[in-house]
């Protein structure tokens, strides 16, 4: 199983053992700092999807906007709404979980109402896609079909393994967990490229960056916070997919940053690179009238 090293990491770390230890009462200031930081990572995460969504309105264009970005976001916060949901609803995972790791679940309300909403939002800028202006040339890749395909193959294999008894529910909700880690790799490099290749950042909101940078902090800070409470280091380190997901934002999230403020800090606009393009393709046309008018 892929989960058994983080098993044996947590009970390495925890100073209790993971199966049939007292629960420890943390301390109230402790668990008030933890609530806080929990909801102003979630505001942050949450928040950082409208810049894009309202540049686009405002813009009526989807031109700069990769559309492989978009089809791993509605994968990805699909497959991160449901590990979320599950895990906080499911009281028999939840004692799976205890059971494993002791308490306290590493999913709490702010993670559900994060996950939620970033569906509902992920779906609008979806929709914007058929409405705006759009690039002629951006297609969806054959990679991004591939990959989604791929992981929607891996989670009904998964599914079918866990009816058939061969594994654990807990273990294919934790693999949602790290998959969702894994898009969130996968679906901004396509984004990231497109703007290297065009040499701009126009048509991506550069302040859905810092609102990801914000919610990635205060993310690590209540991992730590809860672990440090509870005594138990498994809150931290045994479900990895919240402190994954925040490393990779902030690695990734530095290099929108850098091409943003450094490397294409000043290109030719998007619209008049795409004004060329339509004037290229429309070239024949034009010659012809004019012939025609000689």
């Amino acid at each position: 199983k892929n989960d058994g090293t983080v098993y044996a990491l947590a009970a390495l770390m925890s100073e209790s053992p993971l199966a049939g230890a007292p629960e420890v009462v943390p301390p109230a200031a402790l668990v008030t700092i933890s609530a806080i930081c929990g909801w102003i990572y979630t505001f942050a995460w949450a928040a950082s999807f409208y810049p894009q969504a309202f540049l686009n309105w405002r813009r009526k264009s989807v031109v700069g906007l990769s559309y492989d970005y978009v089809a791993f976001l509605l994968v990805g916060v699909t497959i991160y709404g449901i590990y979320n949901n599950v895990f906080y609803f499911n009281t028999r995972l939840q004692q799976d979980w205890i059971a494993a790791y002791g308490p306290p679940i590493p999913v709490m309300l702010n993670d559900v109402i994060f996950a939620n909403h970033g569906i509902i939002l992920s779906y609008l800028i979806f929709s914007q896609l058929f409405f705006y202006e759009r690039d002629p040339r951006e297609r969806l890749s054959l990679f991004a079909r591939v990959v989604n395909v791929a992981i929607g193959v891996a989670l009904l294999l998964q599914v079918i393994l866990c009816l058939a008894g061969a594994e654990t529910w807990l273990t294919l909700t934790q693999a949602m967990g790290v998959i969702r880690v894994g898009i969130v790799v996968v679906q901004v490099l396509p984004q990231i490229w497109k703007h290297y290749k065009e040499k701009r950042t126009d048509g991506w909101s550069i302040w859905g960056i810092f609102l990801d940078i914000i919610g990635s902090i205060f993310s690590f800070l209540q991992q730590f916070i809860d672990a440090i409470a509870a005594q138990n280091w498994a809150v931290a380190f045994g479900s990895p997919a919240k402190i994954l997901l925040a490393l990779v934002i902030l690695l990734l999230d530095t290099v929108f940053i850098i091409q943003h403020y450094v490397l294409y800090r000043n290109p030719a606009p998007i619209s008049a690179h795409y004004d060329k393009l339509s004037e290229d393709e429309e070239t024949p046309q034009n010659v012809s009238k004019e012939g025609q008018m000689t």
